[in-house]
Order: structure tokens, then sequence, then C-alpha cells
């Protein structure tokens, strides 16, 4: 499963964008799942019941916000993965100068 955590995720503009890494996920018999505030985010993985493996796709933006989330959270299985989608190389710097953070998460 691929979770999308990002607040232009379910705009008008990216519906493009969410159906072409639907259609990428589901050929890996993956799902996407769109959620556009981390207060979403939390409820999600609050209501997961099960073990699934996942990856957490989120924008620079957010970055932080989840992450608070991830740490805060009970939740049955922390992402295999988190990509943080960077604009710019000063946010990618920041990005993974963050990284040590997710260690423990990931």
């Amino acid at each position: 499963t691929l979770v999308w955590c990002c607040g232009r995720c379910i705009d008008p503009a990216s519906v493009e964008e969410a159906a072409r890494l639907a259609e990428l996920v589901g050929k890996s018999n993956g799902a996407l799942v769109c959620v556009n505030r981390v207060e979403q985010l939390e409820k999600k993985l609050k209501n997961n019941k099960g073990c699934t493996p996942w990856i957490l796709m989120t924008s620079f933006q957010d970055m932080i916000p989840c992450m608070t989330v991830l740490e805060g959270t009970h939740f049955s299985g922390p992402p295999l993965k988190i990509v943080v989608l960077c604009q710019y190389p000063r946010q990618a710097t920041k990005a993974m100068s963050n990284r040590e953070l997710w260690q423990p998460l990931c």
C-alpha cells in the first residue's frame, strides 16, 4: 500500500497524477490511499487492524507533521519506506538531515 499524505493529493489538478500512481501501485497488487491532511493519516493508522506493509509518500511541507503522527500513534506496523517529495535541492538536504529521526520508524 502506498499512502500519499499531501495537501494537494485530492486537488482536481492532481487527479491525473493520483490515477497514474494508483495504476502503477495496482500493477504490484497494491493500493493507493490518498489523505490530504495529517489528521486523516493518524485516523487511518489508528483504524488499520492488519499488518499490511506500506510506504509513506509525503511532500516536504508535510514531512514534519507526518513524522510527529508516526512517533505519537500506536499502529500495527511502521512504514517500510518514507518518500519525501522535494521541489528544491535545499529541501532535499533538509529532509536528509532529518533521516536519523526516521530510523526507528522504518
